[in-house]
């Protein structure tokens, strides 16, 4: 449950449901302190970062003994070489894990190398195609290469992910203004499916209050597209 609120972008529920556990006292998990560090990290909650680090230093298991460099350089936006060797060395133990792919696809392209990076945001991916985040940075990539066909494609499947987030759906609307600017127009059909496409993420957001900001964004967003467009 906690994963699928993770790759969702719902981090408000995430750490609901954590503070839930905590209340009713159940024993929170080397696996629960890393997600919660993860959903802090990924929505900016930079204040809760060294308190979470402190916890997982703690304990001792062998989960705990592998994130723990990762989490300290998150905590610390250490240098990326750091960030880098920490990821690398996590991955040797969890390698099916998506979140260090995409922290390992990060630090290579905070170095520069960006050859290296797009295959392994393509492996952070593959691994969680429900999670919008590697989607967005991937879509980010491919629009700075100037690959704005690319770049359009991710973001279309990252809003598709998580129609709720700001960030996918900025990725949409900047790609589409790139390819526009760029001189390749942007047909009729591809607008009503850039439409097709946010609308029918809204309609999968079932809570009423949820809905009610989705449409709000969704047409403020469309709203900035055409105007970006046209």
């Amino acid at each position: 449950m906690l994963n699928r609120y993770l790759w969702a972008g719902e981090h408000q529920r995430l750490q609901q449901s954590i503070a839930n556990l905590a209340r009713d006292g159940v024993e929170i998990s080397d696996e629960v302190i890393v997600i919660q560090f993860i959903s802090c990290w990924l929505n900016n909650q930079r204040t809760q970062l060294p308190e979470l680090s402190r916890l997982l230093g703690h304990r001792n298991s062998h989960r705990a003994r592998c994130w723990q460099p990762v989490v300290a350089a998150l905590a610390t936006d250490t240098s990326s070489n750091e960030m880098l060797s920490a990821a690398a060395a996590a991955l040797q133990h969890y390698p099916q894990s998506p979140v260090l792919r995409y922290i390992h696809a990060m630090a290579l392209q905070s170095l520069g190398d960006q050859d290296a990076a797009v295959p392994a945001y393509r492996v952070a991916i593959a691994m969680s195609p429900r999670w919008s985040t590697p989607r967005t940075a991937l879509s980010r990539l491919q629009r700075d290469r100037g690959n704005f066909r690319l770049a359009f494609c991710e973001a279309v499947e990252a809003v598709r992910a998580a129609p709720h987030t700001d960030d996918a759906l900025n990725a949409l609307i900047l790609s589409a203004a790139k390819m526009h600017a760029d001189g390749e127009q942007l047909q009729i059909e591809v607008q009503q499916a850039i439409l097709k496409t946010v609308q029918q993420a809204r309609n999968q957001t079932t809570n009423a209050r949820s809905r009610q900001i989705c449409l709000q964004r969704f047409r403020h967003s469309i709203m900035s597209l055409m105007w970006r467009i046209d």
